[in-house]
């Protein structure tokens, strides 16, 4: 074989490797366009095509998401709402939360009324985050009037679902005295058995409690680091579900942070 025909041969090798390759990598993709090309998705099915479209959009670069707020949305952005607003508009609870989620990244304060419109009939169809997220608008007073009965109402919903951040911002109401008698000891009760479901916010409540001596609790700077050095588990951010990893495959929602540390 000539030496001409030899790289020849390699370089066709590579070209079926890397075709290959790819069709691999987007093989759960490729399945859900073709899903969708051919059959008419509705409601949960049309929001997973959704946030699938919405993370591949992201790892292929197409759009920076650390780039100036005020930096237009290209294309693929505004056909991935248009897709969230549709599955919204079908009744799926999932897409009206990720659909919030991504009126929130825009950061428009004439939005606040329909995001919180959005939370509140996604938490009223059982959501646990978006029951946190409607206690956190009464809390917080976004989109609608500052209410901490409601806030506690909506938080007590979503802890029913164990969901740690509503514990968290339960712990809060009570260390400060907000629509509840001021009780450090119940606050400090919720703190734990969020900081204990590794929610980053239940730990950093406790650090503060122990290391300035607050909450009933005493000032204690080894017991404080203790609590901060803890594995944590998931965030405020509540992330565009579901959740698909860099080979488009679902992930867990929350992924566990120290076993990625680990790994």
């Amino acid at each position: 074989m000539s030496l001409k025909k030899y790289y020849l041969l390699l370089g066709v090798v590579f070209l079926i490797f890397i075709g290959f390759s790819s069709v691999k990598n987007n093989l759960n993709y490729l399945k859900a366009a073709f899903k969708y090309k051919t059959q008419e998705l509705k409601g949960d099915d049309l929001n997973r095509y959704a946030a699938l479209l919405y993370y591949k959009n992201i790892y292929e670069g197409v759009r920076n998401r650390d780039e100036d707020e005020n930096d237009q949305p290209t294309e693929q952005d505004i056909k991935i709402e248009k897709l969230f607003e549709k599955a919204s508009q079908q009744g799926s609870p999932l897409a009206k939360l990720n659909l919030a989620r991504l009126y929130a990244y825009k950061h428009d304060p004439e939005l606040y009324p329909e995001i919180f419109r959005l939370v509140k009939e996604s938490a009223e169809s059982g959501n646990a985050d978006a029951q946190f997220k409607l206690g956190e608008s009464y809390h917080s007073g976004l989109g609608t009037e500052v209410d901490f009965q409601q806030a506690k109402y909506w938080y007590e919903k979503a802890i029913a679902q164990g969901n740690p951040a509503a514990m968290n911002n339960l712990g809060v109401l009570y260390q400060r005295g907000l629509g509840v008698e001021k009780n450090g000891k119940i606050s400090t009760e919720w703190y734990i058995k969020s900081g204990n479901l590794g929610y980053s916010q239940g730990l950093e409540n406790m650090f503060q409690n122990y290391y300035h001596g607050l909450n009933g609790l005493p000032q204690d700077e080894e017991e404080a680091i203790k609590w901060r050095e803890k594995c944590y588990y998931r965030t405020d951010e509540i992330p565009i579900q579901p959740v698909f990893g860099l080979k488009l495959e679902e992930e867990e929602t929350y992924l566990n942070k120290c076993k990625n540390i680990v790994d």
